[in-house]
């Protein structure tokens, strides 16, 4: 299966999402959950609205419990600009009882990595974390400037 994904990942990163969904539909085997992501990330990318609609179809038939598919599938429809599809499938997804998991990182902080979820302010590092990426955030615009 994971040959297959690639192929999909292929044809998509080359923008040719209509063979990538030819290639889905040809597979000898029933596409997984990861191959659809693949797919519908890739619709997201290039704006394929059609097929990503296809491609959420099927995600969330596969995995109607996964928090996860309706992020994605959430991200899509928000990334196209319909915001009452993607307020649909959240209230579909809060309907089914599914919790969107928060994002979680890792930094390594005084020689030790520390773990911490989107909004959690309890870590003792928290303040340092912030002060640094706050520095990284200003590097990057002045560098931006800098190369534009």
């Amino acid at each position: 299966m994971e040959h297959y994904a690639n192929m999909v990942d292929l044809f998509s990163r080359a923008g040719c999402l209509d063979e990538a969904y030819c290639f889905i539909k040809a597979m000898p085997l029933e596409p997984n959950e990861n191959i659809w992501l693949c797919f519908l990330s890739a619709c997201k990318s290039h704006r394929a609205f059609y097929l990503g609609e296809i491609a959420s179809h099927h995600l969330l038939k596969l995995n109607p419990q996964g928090s996860g598919s309706y992020t994605q599938v959430t991200n899509f429809y928000g990334q196209m600009g319909l915001l009452e599809q993607a307020a649909s499938v959240r209230l579909r997804m809060k309907e089914a009882g599914l919790l969107k998991n928060p994002g979680c990182s890792w930094v390594e902080v005084m020689g030790g990595v520390q773990m911490f979820y989107s909004g959690d302010l309890s870590l003792p590092f928290t303040k340092e974390i912030h002060a640094f990426l706050q520095t990284l955030q200003r590097t990057m615009k002045l560098t931006e400037e800098f190369i534009a």
